[in-house]
């Protein structure tokens, strides 16, 4: 009962196979005494255990998380492709800071074109944080019959937006400077 708490608690699913894995390996492949069986589960749980502590300590030295949770988010998202909880630990440690976006609008006639130039680095990753950006700027303004070009500017990894919460406010700037553009021309 011990050992499927503390698999539980972990949440590691990689880890959690070498406390069944090794010790049936030994079971099966070798012909050994019940004691190097017994023997075989308790190295493996120090094992598990070790390495859990080592992956915490690691988390703790670049967040205020334990390794394992920051590990089990990026499970989460790459296995279950839930990003909550990685969305958390990175909103959580990000850092406020003014980004740019350059909007260059043309109109001729009732035609208009909107090029907008973000100078931001979308990501980190796949479905976290910012990377859906220009898919949904390109939507929204389609569908407002805007015709749209959204490009990405010179950016470093300092620059990702790790918030999907991100994404309305700059929608929000984005449209009222639109308007903008519109009442002048």
């Amino acid at each position: 009962m011990l050992v499927f708490k503390f698999i539980a608690r972990s949440k590691l699913y990689i880890l959690e196979s070498m406390v069944f894995i090794v010790p049936a390996y030994i079971l099966i492949c070798e012909k050994v005494a019940p004691l190097s069986f017994v023997f075989a589960v308790l190295s493996a749980l120090l094992a598990l255990k070790w390495m859990c502590l080592s992956i915490d300590k690691l988390g703790y030295a670049i967040s205020p998380f334990r390794g394992t949770d920051i590990v089990y988010a990026f499970l989460d998202n790459w296995i279950h492709l839930k990003r909550s909880a990685l969305n958390m630990i990175f909103s959580s440690m990000g850092k406020l800071k003014v980004l740019f976006c350059d909007l260059l609008y043309f109109k001729r006639g009732k035609d208009a074109i909107a090029w907008i130039n973000f100078c931001i680095h979308f990501g980190p990753f796949r479905n976290v944080g910012s990377s859906d950006i220009p898919g949904f700027v390109i939507k929204r303004l389609e569908s407002n019959n805007l015709k749209c070009i959204v490009t990405k500017g010179p950016s470093t990894h300092n620059e990702n937006v790790v918030s999907p919460g991100f994404r309305r406010h700059l929608w929000m700037e984005l449209a009222r400077a639109i308007l903008i553009c519109e009442k002048k021309s």
